[in-house]
């Protein structure tokens, strides 16, 4: 029931696959784990140069991957800073079109006033309209009665981590793990 450890795959080192090193070790652990001390000694024996080819090139495969991991973080963080300039600057034309905006309303209002009509352009027609009526609140919100108030309804994940052994049933705790690059 011995697992041959083919690290080639009958393919180059240098071709294998993350996915394919995974699997050879998946398999190899698979086997080790089912082994008494005795039997396992005779498999590392006998195995020894395609184990440490195996452990050669998962080392290999893991720097590889901490670079590209780094190369994307990197690249998240510059589009991540362009963003974040692409903000200011959105801001800074949104401001400049409410400055303008309001420029026109008064030079509008202004017109209407004087001769009671609309400014009409070769391109534009402007004038001064009603809106449509909006509601202002008097009050603050919790002064409101409850049939006028949206309530968001969320678990209150702190109190409920801060409690644990009295919530049994509703809600549990849980610990994964994680890759540190360092």
């Amino acid at each position: 029931m011995s697992t041959r450890i083919s690290v080639s795959y009958g393919q180059p080192p240098e071709k294998l696959t993350t996915y394919d090193l995974i699997a050879q070790a998946r398999a190899v652990v698979d086997e080790v784990s089912q082994m008494d001390e005795e039997e396992f000694d005779g498999w590392m024996a006998e195995h020894s140069s395609e184990l440490s080819d195996l452990f050669e090139l998962t080392e290999e495969k893991v720097e590889a991957l901490f670079h590209v991991n780094r190369r994307f973080k990197l690249e998240a963080k510059a589009l991540k800073d362009e963003e974040a300039r692409l903000a200011k600057r959105r801001k800074q034309a949104e401001r400049a079109a409410a400055r303008v905006h309001e420029l026109g309303y008064a030079l509008v209002a202004q017109h209407a006033e004087l001769t009671g009509d609309k400014v009409k352009c070769a391109t534009v027609t402007a004038s001064i309209r009603k809106c449509p009526p909006k509601v202002v609140l008097d009050v603050e919100v919790d002064d409101l009665p409850m049939r006028f108030v949206r309530v968001k309804e969320s678990a209150d994940m702190a109190a409920i981590k801060a409690d644990i052994h009295n919530c049994k049933g509703l809600a549990h705790m849980e610990q994964g793990d994680r890759l540190d690059w360092r």
